[in-house]
């Protein structure tokens, strides 16, 4: 079936300025720390959505950067606001015809709405199209999360959601070297800052090649108090980072 997401995005992301400077400073937060240091590394936002890491991106001076996407509504909302977007059916065979070009893909809040039967062969088709050395960076829904169910069944078109041991063991599977995990927060909409929640799972991880793998594990530590009040979301993080070794 060919969902109509915004149905379900429109109420989350008005399309207002305040909107879009918000979404940029999370995406700057999330981001900013595993991103290649050079400018022109060719980027790929894979199932980009209304495109709001790509809107951070530009405002990062990153020159080669595109999106994909399957949704006709949102792809239409990214190109409106002027960015480089494509809507693509078959996204395999889209993946497959690029294979070794990109040096960052992003895979943000997709992989949950992938059937799990089909996980594994699009993260190896995303682990093709990267050149040696390249990283994913990924965010899924956090099972180990108080509020896991929330963020698991919010979305009626989710199929599942990780923990740090279960994401570690599908990306090993698929083609990454030692992947690293950490959490990050988001409050569902109209809760207060006292009511923050580990959201969402985030991996960093780098294409295998063919040399021995890097040792690494999925690792978590608290950074402050999940009580904490304030504008800003308080976290459990493990830097994230690795090379195709």
């Amino acid at each position: 079936m060919n969902w109509d997401y915004s149905l379900y995005y429109a109420p989350l992301h008005p399309d207002t300025p305040e909107h879009w400077r918000m979404m940029d400073e999370r995406m700057r937060r999330w981001l900013g720390p595993h991103l290649p240091a050079d400018r022109t590394a060719r980027v790929l936002d894979f199932g980009c959505g209304h495109g709001y890491a790509l809107r951070t991106l530009q405002g990062l001076s990153f020159s080669r950067i595109e999106g994909l996407d399957a949704d006709a509504g949102q792809v239409a909302y990214a190109r409106a606001h002027g960015l480089p977007v494509a809507q693509v059916a078959d996204s395999l065979a889209w993946l497959g015809a690029r294979t070794g070009q990109f040096d960052l893909v992003l895979l943000l809040d997709v992989l949950e709405h992938v059937p799990r039967a089909d996980q594994p062969g699009l993260l190896v088709a995303l682990a093709d199209s990267l050149r040696a050395g390249g990283r994913l960076i990924l965010t899924v829904p956090n099972a180990a999360a108080s509020l896991a169910g929330y963020w698991r069944y919010g979305d009626y078109t989710h199929h599942a959601s990780f923990t740090p041991a279960s994401l570690d063991f599908l990306l090993r599977q698929t083609g990454w070297t030692a992947p690293r995990c950490y959490e990050i927060e988001l409050a569902p909409p109209g809760w207060g800052a006292r009511a923050l929640v580990q959201r969402a799972l985030r991996a960093s991880s780098s294409r295998r090649s063919s040399g021995a793998g890097r040792a690494g594990s999925c690792q978590s530590r608290p950074t402050c108090s999940p009580s904490r009040s304030g504008p800003e979301p308080c976290a459990w993080r493990a830097l994230t980072s690795s090379t195709r070794c």
